[in-house]
């Protein structure tokens, strides 16, 4: 990524849906959620997986300290809750993949054209 542009992972989508899980007051109310993910020229992209099985054997290949206490039924929930945020925020710049479906490869390959889109 060149100066201009940044990646910050999960902040607003994650305090969406981790207070959910685990049961502790969320950072943001959806007014605010919304008002952060329209922030012009800026693209959001929120990823999930159709496959609930696969993306908890990845979590759990990845092997990190975080993880060693790894529970599927929330990993499933979680992933449940970002496939609905998704689709649930109204906003042109929020893309959603289903990581199950699209590799990373095309997801950034998406990416650049969108971006060489809004340059026009």
């Amino acid at each position: 990524m060149d100066k201009n542009k940044r990646v910050i992972d999960r902040f607003s989508v994650g305090e969406m849906i981790y207070p959910v899980l685990y049961g502790r007051k969320g950072k943001l109310e959806w007014f605010d959620f919304e008002l952060t993910m329209s922030v012009p020229n800026t693209f959001y992209v929120i990823l999930y997986s159709s496959k609930d099985n696969e993306l908890f054997n990845r979590i759990n290949l990845r092997s990190e300290e975080k993880d060693i206490d790894l529970n599927y039924d929330l990993v499933e929930k979680s992933n449940k809750l970002f496939e609905f945020i998704g689709k649930t925020v109204e906003n042109k710049n929020v893309l959603v993949f289903d990581i199950a479906k699209i590799s990373s490869k095309e997801i950034i390959s998406k990416l650049e054209e969108l971006e060489e889109l809004a340059a026009w």
